[in-house]
C-alpha cells in the first residue's frame, strides 16, 4: 500500500521503499497475551509522518469486539517486540524470523520446503482453466528440474475466482495437473475479512463483506 496514507497493522509489518528495498520491520516476538499494532500514518508521497507500535490492539480489524478479560500479577509487562532498519527489507524480514525462534522454537519439520504457485498474485479475478493448467505445464516443464519443487512435487493452488471453471473444467484441470505430478489446492477460510472496515457491520457484530 503507497503513501499517502493511514491505516493500521498487526502483529508485523514492512514499511520500505520499492525501488531500493531500504525499509523498516516492525512488529512482536512474544504472542501469547497481547495482539499488538502498528499505525501508520503519512499525508504526503514517500513520507510517513506517524508510526505508532504498541501493544493491546483491539478492535473490528481483529475480530476483538467482545470485552476482554485483565491480566493479573505483580508484573503486568507488554509483549517483547522488534524494530529495525535494514537496506533490504527481506533480510529484516529474515531476523525478524530468527528472532522469534528465539523466543518460541520452531516446530520439528523434516518435509522439506513446499514450492508451488497461487493464483491470485498472477491472475486474481481473471483466473481461468487455461492459465491454471499451462502455469502447472510450464512450471514442470521449465523449472522443477532447476530444482523449483519439494519432494518431487509442486503445488498448484486455486484461490479466489476458481469458481470461474465450470464443473468440468475444474475435474479435467485437476487431472492435468495431477498427471504432472504436480499437488492441487485451494483453502477454505470461514473467518477471513475480505475488505475494509467500512464494509463491517457496527460492533458487536464484525460481520464483513
Amino acid at each position: 500500500m503507497p503513501l499517502p496514507l493511514e491505516t493500521e497493522s498487526y502483529e508485523v509489518t514492512a514499511l520500505y521503499h520499492p525501488h531500493s528495498r531500504r525499509g523498516f520491520i516492525l512488529g512482536s516476538i512474544s504472542h501469547d497475551v497481547w495482539k499488538t499494532g502498528i499505525r501508520i500514518k503519512g499525508e504526503q508521497a514517500e513520507k510517513l509522518d506517524e508510526l505508532e507500535l504498541y501493544g493491546g490492539a483491539t478492535g473490528v480489524m481483529t475480530r476483538d469486539s467482545q470485552p476482554h478479560g485483565y491480566v493479573l500479577g505483580t508484573r503486568i509487562e507488554s509483549p517483547l517486540v522488534f524494530a529495525g532498519f535494514y537496506e533490504d527489507y527481506r533480510e529484516g524480514l529474515e531476523t525478524y524470523g530468527w528472532a522469534n525462534t528465539r523466543i518460541a522454537a520452531s516446530l520439528k519439520w523434516d518435509g522439506g520446503v513446499p514450492f508451488g504457485w497461487n493464483s491470485w498474485s498472477a491472475a486474481m479475478s481473471e483466473l481461468s482453466y487455461e492459465l491454471y493448467t499451462s502455469t502447472s505445464d510450464f512450471l514442470k516443464e521449465e523449472t522443477q528440474s532447476l530444482g523449483f519443487q519439494n519432494e518431487d512435487t509442486l503445488y498448484i493452488n486455486f484461490d479466489a475466482f476458481w469458481d470461474n471453471l465450470t464443473s468440468e473444467e475444474m475435474k479435467d484441470a485437476l487431472n492435468s495437473v495431477r498427471q504432472n505430478g504436480h499437488k492441487p489446492g485451494t483453502y477454505w477460510t470461514p473467518f477471513a475479512f475480505w475488505g475494509s472496515p467500512a464494509h463491517c457491520a457496527p460492533v458487536p457484530e464484525p460481520i464483513c463483506a
